[in-house]
This record gives structure tokens, C-alpha cells and sequence, in this order.
């Protein structure tokens, strides 16, 4: 069957890669596991790997690259070094050229070593933004994430075999971790897997070219989007009938993946070419949607950024085995002592809405938080749940109205297609059920506990969304991953303090992406700047990795950064603050207060600091005179944009480009 599948995936001009889930021989806490070997022992288990790995290679010549996960859920405990040394030896063993592909969760240097002693092509791929996916890539500080900030030591009997990933490399578990050098001999490929939709239709060409964008950051190589579908049956055998939950037939397509087309066609354009004419893809609109595709484009649009938002502002769980947007599991608001039942477990104590951390705390703060900040100061910047109650309520009504209009016309198209009426009638349609009042509940209820006013709010109920999916969607024999979505996301709330109303005059609006601020740019005079939409990311040009004299003279220099403001927006900003980092998630944010220089402010980068083999990635907090606060570039309407500046080193020029 491998050899096979692998001829004719060549035979077609494909890469055929070959997936190991796991190394186990001993299965722990697994009563219902159906494969298991008898007769190794552990001083035959890596041996019997190393030569079954090097047979199937053999057997199979079509196969070009194994993806094999490192660690600890391999069944194998991580800083296992002698074990993945042997196993390795089968690769390098076969006699050609074969790729392997690293899960770098839990990757620690050594075992990055051993895989590039055997002379292979390495890739990493980590999983982002986290196990789901999100509105925006997550840049924020992973150890005010969990697994870092449990309380307790899990007693489950697996801990031992995480004691990288959950000990001494918690930011290795999702995301990028500090992987990304700009010297690396590996290729870096972000990997997302399908935690947030995974049911629903989704459809944005905005999202999917921040994501496109994404896939290049720092000299990455792409990304890999596990299909909708892909969780289908997860942890036990999916249940009989059509995978993609209609209760109507007559709205299922023969295959499954049909309902899927249009967000295929999005990611396998946009993400090979963010820029990708919109044409592309309204072909395909027309033949669907005729009349209304461009009232169907916008509504789907619209209706796809809801999930990823929330899922990016109110995160209770990095694992999307427990956290899944679309079958929202409430958590209670009140509780005093986290006694508070909940199936999250590494939410943090006391398991409660108002302790739940976005998804990135750089960007986005907790309820809790949110309201201290509000209280007490200074403020940061950062979204609030007043702001995701905004756009919420803005993505629902823009969804509605555009639907309204296919509404209109729907008898029609649907005697041509039922793709019309899925996007219609698909449970993933937005209603009014959808309200900022649910993003606002978890502030509410913190400033409730900070005034000792008593009371009690209770649970913020979910509601069903009215639509014409099955009862239970998940097809799994796990709770959890069972039910009926709604697209109510119970008593969401991420943010931070309160911003300015539409009407106030308190300074540059953040919401205008169109440069109120003016450029971004480095102050060196062998710079240039290089854009990506509205905002303007810098590039020192020049500057090296290697040490040399030019690189140690820029070095001791340091990076200087200003941020131009137009004549009208001067007197109405009280303060700027730099935040940068180095390309690194192990790594916390450094602050520096700007210095005002006529119409701009101006900082520097202590040299000791950039000299490093990392890209450099910043925002600016600007505060007004009434104690207001927001981030440069912060987000864009379309949720899609990358909220920070890079500054990538130039590599060492070879002799050939000198």
C-alpha cells in the first residue's frame, strides 16, 4: 500500500512524505489501544525501530521524507538522546536522500543535532498558532501561557515523558519557540492544525493571505493547513452518516470535501501567493453563486473572522483536544477558590472565566487583567473586551446584512446548486444571538469582585444558533468532542482597558491603518523600507549575523527607531514606549520609552542586544493626555495583519554575490 500510494503521488509530481505518530511499545492510560507489539523490550525497542524504518525506506524508493514527532506524546520521553541516535542511524542507513520532518515541540538541542548529524535535509514544523487556528500569529510571551503557569504537577502518569515541552522548553510546545535563527541549517514550516473550524464553512481571502504572509516570516518555508475534516472521528470511530453534520441531505454534496471547495481554493492560492488576484478565486463564486457572489464572498468573509477572533482573544486551552470554538465548553464566572468544574486543564487556578489569557498577551489581556489595568494602571495598550464586543457585534451584523441579500435570491440559485444554500443555511451563519454583551460579562464581573459590591453573576449561557446541523457533530466516543455547535461563544472576554468612543478627540485614531501615524522606519542610511499593506516593516540592510569588523561597529551602535506623527496628531500624544524582542518566544519584551525629537519620537537599541542571530520584532504603545493607550500598528479591520515590525539580519554575502 505505501509503495504504491508513493509511485503514484511521484508519478503525478507530488512529494510523498511519510507520518510516524508514535514510537510506543508500552502504552500508558490506553485500555482500548488496538495495536500493540508484544515481545520487544526496552533494550530492543530502538534497534527494532532503527532496522523496521530503514526496511520500509528500502521497500518503498517513492517515499522522499518522514515526518516523526520527538516528543513525549511519540511514546517516547523526551531527551531520550541514545534512542533517537539509533533510530536515526535507519535513515541515514537506506542509501538515498530522504527529508525528516521534526515536530519541534519538546525539541531540545541534542536531539536537533542527532537528526542533523545524519546529512538529511531537516525541517521543523511547528504547530501555530498553537493546535488552532487563530485570527493573528501569536507573538506573546508563552510562558504566561500554560502548560508553564500550572499550578500543580500532572498526575497522570505521562509527565515524565514531557520534561522538555512541560520542564525545562515549555515555549518549544506551540508556535515557533527559538527556532527561528537567521543562521539555522534547517528549514522552519508552520503547521496548523484545524482546533477552531473544523465543522463549519469558513471562507476569508483576507485571513487566508495573513496566513500566506505568515508562512515567510524570517525565511520561513510555507506552512501546512490540516483539512477541515481532519479531526473527523478523533479518538474513537466516527459515528455513521455524511461527515460535514447536515441533518438535511439535500444539502450534502457527494463527496464531503465538496463543501470545503472554496476554502481549499482560498488556501491553495493565498497561501502560496498572498497577493494572488482576487479573480482566482471569484470564478468559482460566479459558477456557485451567480447573481449574489459578491454579497456571498462578503458574508462568509465576515462570518469566518468570528471563530479565529475568539479564539485568538479568549483562549482557555492550547490543546485542541479540549478547546474547540464552535462546541464552546462555558466556564463558570464565579468561583472564589478555582473549585469550579471544568474539562480545561491548564487554565489557570482559580479555573474561572476571568483568569483565562488570550491567546496572545501581547496584543490582547484577560478580563481580570484588563480591569486591574483599568483600575489601577498604567494602561498597556491592549485590546479589551470592549473592543472584541465591537468587532463581534460588527462581523455578525456585516455577515447578516450581506446575507440578506442572498437571502433574496436563494430559491433561485438553489435550483442550480445547493452550494448557495449550504453557505445559507450552514451552521457557521452568524445570528443575532451573537452579542458584544457576552464579551462584556467577564469585565463586568471582575470590577463586581474589585468594589466587594457582592452578587453574584451567573453562568453566561450558550444559545443554538437555529440551524439545520445534526445533534452531534463531533462523531467521537469523547465528550468533549461531542454536541451541537453554536457560533455563541459563552461569556467571551480577552482584552484590557477602555478606549475612546468613535466621537472622542483623543488623538490619532488607531482604527486608521492608512498611516495617521506616518512611516516606520530605521535611521540608518543603508536602509530600506519594505511594505506589506498599509504598514511599513523595516529591514536593516547590511547587517550580519557573522561577527566582523562592519557588524561589530553597527552593533555598538544599536538599532535606532523612529516614529514619524503628522503636524495634527503631535499635540495630542503624550508618550510613546518602544516594545521589541529578538525572534525569540523564550524570550520577555524589553520596554523602552521613545524620546520626543520635534515630529517624531526616537529610541535606540543598545547594540549589545541586536548583535544577535535573531530578526528583531517591535510595536509601540502610544498614550494620549486623558491616560488612553493604544498599539502601533495594532490590527487592521480584517483581523489578518501582522501586529508587529521586523527587522531581519542580512546574511553573510557569499563570494559569488560580493
Amino acid at each position: 500500500m505505501l509503495r504504491f500510494a508513493s509511485r503514484e503521488a511521484v508519478t503525478r509530481g507530488l512529494d510523498f512524505q511519510l507520518g510516524i505518530w508514535t514510537h510506543a511499545h508500552e502504552w500508558i492510560d490506553s485500555p482500548d489501544a488496538r495495536y500493540t507489539i508484544d515481545g520487544l523490550t526496552p533494550d530492543r525497542h530502538a534497534a527494532y525501530c532503527r532496522d523496521a524504518l530503514q526496511a520500509v525506506l528500502e521497500a518503498c524508493p517513492d517515499i522522499g521524507g518522514l515526518t516523526i514527532r520527538t516528543h513525549g506524546e511519540s511514546g517516547i520521553p523526551e531527551r531520550s538522546w541514545d534512542f533517537w541516535r539509533t533510530v536515526l542511524d535507519g535513515v541515514a542507513g537506506c542509501g538515498r536522500r530522504v527529508g525528516l520532518d521534526l515536530h519541534p515541540k519538546g525539541l531540545d538541542a541534542e536531539t536537533l543535532e542527532i537528526a542533523l548529524a545524519t546529512g538529511m535535509p531537516i525541517t521543523l514544523s511547528p504547530s501555530t498558532p498553537r493546535a488552532h487556528g487563530a485570527a493573528l500569529p501569536p507573538d506573546g510571551d508563552p510562558r504566561a501561557r500554560p502548560p508553564a503557569d500550572r499550578s500543580g504537577p500532572r498526575d497522570d502518569g505521562k509527565a515524565a515523558y514531557m520534561n522538555v515541552c512541560e520542564g525545562t522548553r515549555p515555549f518549544t510546545r506551540y508556535s515557533y519557540g527559538d527556532f527561528l535563527r537567521e543562521d539555522r541549517p534547517y528549514d522552519v514550516v508552520f503547521r496548523i492544525w484545524p482546533g477552531t473550524q473544523r465543522v463549519l464553512l469558513w471562507g476569508d481571502p483576507a485571513m487566508a493571505s495573513g496566513f500566506g504572509r505568515l508562512a515567510s516570516i524570517a525565511g520561513t518555508q510555507g506552512l501546512e493547513w490540516a483539512d477541515p475534516l481532519s479531526l473527523r472521528g478523533r479518538e474513537g470511530t466516527a459515528l455513521p452518516g455524511p461527515r460535514n453534520g447536515y441533518a438535511d441531505l439535500t444539502l450534502s454534496p457527494a463527496d464531503d470535501w465538496e463543501k470545503y471547495a472554496y476554502t481549499y481554493r482560498l488556501f491553495g492560492h493565498l497561501a502560496y501567493d498572498p497577493d494572488a488576484q482576487p479573480e482566482t478565486w471569484r470564478r468559482h463564486l460566479r459558477t456557485a453563486y451567480g447573481p449574489v457572489a459578491a454579497p456571498a464572498e462578503a458574508a462568509l468573509a465576515s462570518a469566518s473572522r468570528i471563530l479565529p477572533l475568539v479564539t485568538t482573544a479568549h483562549h482557555p486551552s492550547a490543546s485542541n483536544n479540549y478547546y474547540w470554538p464552535e462546541i464552546y465548553t462555558d466556564i463558570g464566572i464565579v468561583g472564589e477558590d478555582g473549585s469550579v468544574e471544568t474539562h480545561y486543564y491548564d487554565t489557570p487556578t482559580p479555573k474561572r472565566f476571568g483568569t483565562v489569557g488570550p491567546l496572545d498577551p501581547e496584543v490582547f489581556a484577560g478580563a481580570e487583567e484588563s480591569v486591574r489595568e483599568a483600575l489601577e494602571g498604567p494602561p498597556s495598550g491592549r485590546y479589551s473586551p470592549l473592543d472584541v464586543a465591537g468587532w463581534l457585534e460588527r462581523l455578525s451584523d456585516e455577515a447578516v446584512g450581506h446575507l440578506g441579500r442572498v437571502e433574496a435570491e436563494a430559491r433561485n440559485l438553489r435550483s442550480r446548486d445547493p452550494a448557495p444554500d449550504r453557505g445559507r443555511r450552514d451552521p457557521g451563519r452568524p445570528r443575532p444571538v451573537l452579542r458584544g454583551e457576552d464579551a462584556r460579562s467577564g469585565p463586568v464581573r471582575a470590577l463586581h469582585e474589585d468594589a466587594r459590591s457582592g452578587g453574584a453573576a451567573g453562568r453566561a449561557d450558550g444559545a443554538s444558533d437555529g440551524s439545520v446541523g445534526v445533534d452531534d457533530r463531533g462523531g467521537s466516543r469523547v465528550r468533549r468532542l461531542r454536541g451541537r455547535p453554536h457560533l455563541r461563544p459563552a461569556g467571551v472576554a480577552p482584552g484590557n482597558v477602555v478606549r475612546p468612543s468613535p466621537g472622542d478627540r483623543r488623538g490619532p485614531r488607531r482604527d486608521d491603518r492608512t498611516g495617521s501615524l506616518g512611516r516606520v522606519r530605521c535611521r540608518d542610511d543603508r536602509s530600506r523600507d519594505r511594505s506589506s499593506g498599509a504598514q511599513t516593516h523595516t529591514r536593516i540592510a547590511g547587517r550580519r549575523h557573522l561577527a566582523s569588523a562592519a557588524a561589530a561597529v553597527r552593533s555598538r551602535r544599536g538599532i535606532t527607531i523612529a516614529l514619524d506623527l503628522p503636524d495634527a496628531a503631535g499635540e495630542e500624544i503624550a508618550g510613546v514606549s518602544l516594545r521589541y524582542r529578538h525572534l525569540d518566544q523564550s524570550e520577555l519584551y524589553e520596554h523602552v520609552e521613545m524620546e520626543r525629537d520635534e515630529g517624531r519620537y526616537v529610541a535606540t537599541i543598545d547594540g549589545r542586544y541586536s548583535d544577535a542571530p535573531y530578526a528583531l520584532q517591535y510595536l509601540f504603545v502610544v498614550r494620549d493626555p486623558d491616560g488612553g493607550a493604544w498599539l502601533y500598528p495594532g490590527l487592521a479591520a480584517d483581523l489578518s495583519n501582522q501586529p508587529y515590525y521586523l527587522i531581519r539580519q542580512e546574511p553573510e554575502p557569499t563570494p559569488a554575490s560580493t
